[in-house]
């Protein structure tokens, strides 16, 4: 309903300090919506409600426009019909709250079916127990420089280097691995084998070993292992009869 002092409102008041269309109020389905359209409101609490603006109030309430004073009361039903509707929506919400703490409980508790079970505690054994086999015998056939590791999606990974010779015996390895577990994992080879060169890109002087190894090259510097020496070449150990370099994936082995 419109409210001012022309006669086109559906509330006429006659009081010169309010505008034409002063304000318009209108009924929601909670409570009583006041708009300020040409004129402002002062609420009872001393605040105002300036065109455009619009406030919806769910009691009764008091205000002015222009030298007029208001007042809204709502009616008994209106009170409860506002209280159904809140207890609905309280207990809406507490329903939906209730569902979503009892499927967060029984998830932290581990509340998982049989089978998921399971698969969650078998797996990662199995995969544990295929890992220590392949690494005894990395053991026993003397490959000390190949490192074995479980990756994200099940596989376990070769890495590291092997000396030319020892290449009939990795692949004897890699077919006994296929044999015996080939249903069960998959595994992956990134070994390389080190490879011999014409010319060294390290020329030897002397070695010194022990717990802190180092290279005395031609010119007396000493080259612990990670040096760069010639070509990109970086010393990857020093052992008692050879050096180990290598260069991105390649190894190479200087004997001396």
């Amino acid at each position: 309903m419109s409210v001012g002092k022309s006669l086109e409102n559906d509330i006429i008041i006659v009081d010169n300090a309010l505008s034409d269309v002063h304000f318009k109020i209108q009924q929601k389905l909670l409570g009583v919506e006041i708009s300020a359209l040409h004129g402002p409101l002062t609420l009872a609490n001393g605040k105002h409600i300036t065109p455009p603006r619009r406030k919806i109030f769910y009691q009764n309430f008091m205000f002015a426009a222009g030298s007029t004073k208001f007042c809204v009361v709502f009616p008994q039903k209106k009170h409860a019909l506002r209280l159904f509707l809140f207890i609905f929506l309280f207990l809406i919400l507490s329903m939906a709250c209730f569902k979503y703490m009892h499927a967060f409980t029984h998830a932290k508790a581990g509340l998982y079916p049989i089978a998921a079970r399971t698969t969650q505690q078998t797996e990662p054994d199995n995969t544990l127990l295929i890992l220590k086999s392949l690494q005894n015998k990395l053991v026993e056939q003397n490959f000390i420089n190949i490192t074995i590791s479980d990756s994200p999606d099940g596989a376990l990974v070769a890495n590291g280097y092997a000396e030319p010779e020892q290449n009939k015996d990795w692949s004897t390895i890699k077919l006994w691995f296929d044999n015996t577990y080939g249903t069960k994992a998959l595994l992956l080879d990134h070994v390389a084998f080190t490879h011999a060169t014409v010319h060294s890109p390290i020329q030897i002087s002397g070695v010194a070993l022990g717990a802190l190894p180092y290279v005395i090259d031609t010119s007396g510097q000493r080259l612990p292992p990670g040096s760069l020496v010639e070509g990109g070449w970086v010393i990857e150990k020093i052992l008692v009869d050879r050096i180990i370099l290598h260069r991105g994936m390649d190894f190479l082995t200087v004997r001396f």
